[in-house]
């Protein structure tokens, strides 16, 4: 059940912040450890530089079911690589193998969602305006 868009019950499994000050924590109550890699922290802002990674062990070999939900806010510098991976659960290998991705397309200025079964695979793009932070991207599997 739903409420003004949101599962009615139904909190984070892990909510990252980013401060320099602190370090990255998980503000969920869940204390969720991650690796992060090449991350580097400004303020209340992380730079990810195209070798950078962060990696949720929790969501390893896990079944997500029926219900997913990812929200994330984002903003490219206009440089770098033409396609840049934001979220995948493929790590070292290529993006096509993910049956979950999100990726900043840099020549089109679009974000591409992407999800994998075995039936089918289902694909949409939305635009996004270059230097701009994202407010909300939300993946929504329900």
């Amino acid at each position: 059940m739903t409420k003004h868009g949101h599962i009615v019950g139904c909190g984070p499994d892990v909510s990252y912040e980013f401060n320099s000050n602190s370090g990255i924590t998980d503000s969920s109550s869940n204390g969720v450890l991650a690796g992060f890699l090449n991350v580097v922290l400004n303020g209340q802002t992380a730079t990810f530089n195209g070798q950078s990674m962060l990696n949720i062990w929790r969501f390893s070999n896990v079944e997500l079911k029926n219900r997913l939900v990812i929200e994330f806010q984002f903003k490219t510098s206009g440089s770098g690589i033409q396609s840049e991976a934001l979220i995948s659960n493929c790590i070292g290998s290529d993006l096509e193998e993910a049956s979950l991705l999100i990726v900043a397309n840099r020549g089109s200025n679009t974000v591409l969602f992407r999800t994998v079964t075995d039936k089918e695979t289902a694909e949409i793009s939305a635009p996004y305006i270059v230097g701009l932070q994202v407010k909300s991207i939300s993946l929504n599997k329900i």
